[in-house]
């Protein structure tokens, strides 16, 4: 079975000091009542835009 969670993670990041704001998708894949599998998705380019100075 999966499951998908949307979400926003909300972050200060210490290398530039900016504000994060981005959504994310966690994809979990579940057998026998665990989780087997995990995957991350997020907009990478607007995290690294947050990190540049």
């Amino acid at each position: 079975m999966g499951l998908t969670v949307d979400s926003t993670a909300t972050a200060v990041l210490s290398t530039a000091g900016k504000p994060l704001d981005v959504r994310v998708a966690h994809h979990f894949v579940v057998r026998g009542g665990l989780i087997v599998r995990f995957e991350q998705f997020v907009d990478t380019a607007e995290v690294l835009a947050a990190m540049r100075p």
